[in-house]
């Protein structure tokens, strides 16, 4: 994917106390299709979730990634809301 619109939303250490990695998150937005090229050592696939299925994966506890709950935070997704039934 190709974003138009980058946001810096902040960043944040990973291990405090034990490493200085600090992890910056960016909201990236106006997302078009566009051809990945990974690195020799990494692979990646896009998975897109809805703020509904965000949130039943944050209340059933298989969303616990602290990285992702942040960025997810930060960005405004109301992750702590309770999921509605879909219509």
């Amino acid at each position: 994917m190709k974003a138009g619109i980058w946001t810096t939303l902040g960043s944040a250490y990973l291990m405090p106390g034990y490493c200085d990695e600090r992890m910056t998150f960016y909201l990236a937005e106006d997302l078009s299709p566009t051809e990945g090229h990974a690195e020799l050592d990494e692979s990646f696939s896009v998975n897109p979730f809805d703020v509904h299925d965000l949130q039943v994966l944050r209340s059933t506890g298989e969303l616990q990634d602290a990285k992702t709950l942040l960025g997810l935070a930060w960005a405004g997704v109301p992750l702590w809301d309770e999921p509605q039934p879909r219509r």
